[in-house]
């Protein structure tokens, strides 16, 4: 007997990847303006993007019409929403700068038009400098480059709770994590577990 496997409604599955997601916040400025020296001058790479030419934020509206054309094409994927975009602000607390209701609607977007076609996830708390959980001050090492090296799984269950709790906090219930860059860099097994406990603790995921 002839068999013929066929995808599903005869389509190519594809899943859309949306990496560095911030309500309001253009990461890229900042990310260059911060972190771009620190990130490619030890390479040989020091020419920066001229980051002042970017606009520093994002419309809702833009959100709005990736949501609409997600929907229609029926794309799915995963979302990641920063809680704390380049350490300017928590999006469950307001972001300084910003008018509320610019941050009130984008995060409506998200909630309403992305949510239902997407896995939403945090991708770790700023994606630019480490944040001391107790002063939520930044501190001197950034997140994807090297700064989990060496720490426990208990201290990366801390850091993957505060940014799942911003999250559900500003009413989403994150599917999982995002590393940002290298985040999990030499703590490979403990970054595992975390995700496991924290997205558990959190949001009772077992499968995160």
């Amino acid at each position: 007997m002839e068999v013929h496997v066929e995808n599903p409604r005869g389509r190519v599955p594809v899943s859309l990847i949306l990496d560095d997601s911030c309500p309001v916040v253009n990461l890229t400025h900042y990310w260059i303006r911060d972190c771009w020296d620190l990130v490619h001058a030890p390479r040989g790479r020091a020419q920066r993007i001229p980051w002042q030419d970017l606009p520093r934020e994002i419309p809702a509206d833009f959100a709005r019409k990736f949501a609409d054309w997600a929907a229609e094409d029926g794309v799915r994927g995963k979302f990641s929403v920063v809680p704390m975009p380049a350490g300017l602000g928590r999006v469950d607390q307001g972001i300084p700068g910003i008018p509320d209701a610019k941050l009130a609607e984008w995060m409506g977007v998200i909630r309403e038009r992305i949510a239902p076609h997407f896995d939403l996830t945090p991708e770790m708390i700023t994606h630019t400098f480490a944040v001391d959980l107790d002063t939520w001050r930044m501190l001197p090492a950034m997140e994807q480059m090297g700064w989990t090296r060496g720490k426990s799984a208990e201290d990366l269950t801390c850091y993957l709770t505060a940014a799942l709790e911003i999250l559900r906090s500003a009413g989403i219930a994150a599917e999982g994590v995002t590393s940002p860059g290298g985040f999990g860099e030499g703590a490979i097994e403990e970054y595992a577990r975390a995700t496991r406990e924290a997205c558990f603790a959190v949001n009772g995921l077992r499968t995160p």
